[in-house]
């Protein structure tokens, strides 16, 4: 960010040196801009859907995705609530260009291991969230687990 030093005249004709201070570029290019990320969403699948598995399969992955959030944003994934850490979980930043300057795109990847009947109805939420959000976007599914 850029500073200048100002002076004015007072309405005595004295010249005054004001305090330094700081420019304020309008531009969201610029380093100082945040954006909070924009609503996130999983792959295949619409918010509140329900994700209907076989229990023959031996695992399924969820992926979540939060875009064009500066700075980048921090994903989560909850089951039943409870934050699920790794090595259940994947995770990366990658960079985007877009008209407005340099955002970040994150992604998250679930695994769900041992599918069993006793996992439906367990819900999956992704939440993303950033210094420039004023809460966490969330997207939510509800897993079905079919057969045995």
């Amino acid at each position: 960010m850029q500073s200048k030093q100002l002076s004015r005249q007072t309405n005595r004709g004295r010249n005054v040196t004001l305090p330094r201070v700081a420019e304020v570029i309008d531009n969201c290019g610029m380093s100082h801009c945040a954006a909070a990320p924009a609503d996130p969403y999983i792959d295949g699948y619409a918010n509140n859907s329900v994700v209907s598995v076989n229990s023959t399969q031996q695992s399924m992955t969820l992926t979540c995705w939060c875009r064009d959030a500066k700075p980048p944003p921090a994903v989560t994934w909850l089951r039943n609530d409870v934050v699920v850490t790794s090595p259940a979980t994947t995770s990366g930043v990658t960079s985007s260009k877009a008209a407005d300057g340099r955002l970040w795109d994150a992604w998250s990847v679930v695994r769900v291991d041992e599918l069993r009947r006793q996992l439906s109805g367990d819900v999956y939420t992704c939440r993303c969230e950033n210094d420039a959000s004023t809460a966490p976007s969330l997207v939510v599914v509800r897993l079905h687990v079919l057969g045995q």
